[in-house]
């Protein structure tokens, strides 16, 4: 997993703290599955987001 650009860890990655702003993440699995997305962290916020691989999908949409 990278983070605007850096590299974090590979996933999942449970818990981690960004500054507030828009960041770049881009999630890639050991078998080489790629998922990049855009999040925008609040100041004081939490904000989650979970990519299901098998099934190609958020698993945390309408929280």
């Amino acid at each position: 997993m990278t983070i605007d650009g850096a590299y974090v860890k590979f996933t999942p990655l449970l818990e981690y703290s960004l500054p507030a702003g828009n960041h770049v993440v881009l999630l890639v699995t050991e078998d080489g599955r790629r998922k990049s997305f855009r999040v925008d962290v609040a100041p004081g916020a939490v904000t989650q987001r979970v990519w299901n691989f098998d099934e190609a999908r958020w698993e945390d949409e309408g929280r």
